[in-house]
């Protein structure tokens, strides 16, 4: 299954699967705007992530307990620290960290391997209705392929951790919210 897409071959139409900020970017990038070469870990990358790394239903549970808990700062701290801690326990799926450094080796050359930074981004994180910029976590100055890999699993907890608060409030979502990475 296909979990990582080159940005080239991303547009608007695939923001579920690659967050506004990458639906965004490939389409720049379609209009021969100049946009760093890229790659994004789909939603659908995390999603596997977590059902094989057996937290799924305990992340949706916990993410519920969450969205109930805003006005609750104690409370939420505690369930925001418990998605951290089941989003971490996870893992990177063997396949998964196959796709990304396959994709991160098509950004440089064996003699000079790219230098990306790796960012989080929520699928709802730039859109019409939401912007979230600058709320989860970027590495910068990331290379080598195992270490882009660390980067995309790393990111991975923070997100999930920051994920209600925002959420809450709208009304945007009962369930938990999957995060795409992107580098670049």
């Amino acid at each position: 299954m296909e979990f990582v897409r080159d940005i080239a071959d991303i547009r608007l139409t695939d923001e579920v699967e690659a967050g506004g900020k990458g639906a965004n970017l490939g389409e720049l990038t379609a209009a021969r705007l100049p946009v760093p070469a890229a790659f994004v870990v789909l939603r659908s990358g995390y999603l596997d992530a977590m059902r094989r790394g057996g937290v799924a239903e305990d992340l949706a549970a916990e993410h519920k307990a969450a969205l109930a808990a805003v006005g609750s700062d104690a409370e939420l701290t505690h369930r925001c620290e418990r998605l951290r801690e089941l989003v971490g326990n996870a893992g990177m799926p063997k396949d998964l960290a196959k796709q990304i450094r396959r994709a991160y080796a098509a950004l440089g050359t064996e003699d000079e391997p790219a230098v990306v930074a790796v960012r989080s981004s929520a699928t709802g994180e730039d859109s019409a209705s939401a912007s979230f910029a600058g709320m989860n976590v970027t590495a910068t100055n990331v290379r080598g392929a195992d270490e882009v890999v660390e980067a995309v699993r790393a990111c991975w907890p923070h997100c999930s951790a920051r994920a209600p608060k925002p959420i809450a409030p709208n009304g945007n979502s009962t369930a938990h919210r999957p995060w795409p990475s992107s580098c670049r």
